[in-house]
């Protein structure tokens, strides 16, 4: 058998798995890393959360495939670009926005099938 070379190309963003030896620390969450600025995100329904002052957020809405619409914000944890506000929301957070309703719409279609 040969060895198959695998391509070491990474992706735009990625979802945060948050199971280890001390359980599922981010069980129920949608955190993502943005992988070229380091920078994490978090996708929680409007209606669960309050955002404080000093949370950067993009608040929008994502109209499911069978007709219910829900508002999201997008939340930055953290970024190492973190000096340039106008280059977060135009280079990290609004993508990531694009990024997770392609991923809702993804879901929906496999709950529809």
């Amino acid at each position: 058998m040969r060895n198959k070379l695998i391509e070491l190309n990474l992706p735009d963003f990625a979802f945060l798995d948050g199971i280890s030896h001390e359980g599922d620390t981010l069980e129920g969450r949608d955190v993502v890393l943005h992988i070229r600025s380091a920078s994490v995100l978090e996708f929680i329904p409007v209606k669960y959360y309050i955002p404080k002052n000093d949370v950067q957020f993009i608040k929008f809405e994502y109209h499911y495939e069978f007709g219910a619409t829900e508002e999201y914000y997008c939340l930055l944890h953290y970024s190492a670009i973190v000096d340039d506000v106008d280059e977060i929301f135009e280079k990290i957070m609004k993508p990531a926005v694009k990024w997770y309703i392609n991923y809702c719409k993804w879901e929906d279609k496999n709950i529809l099938n």
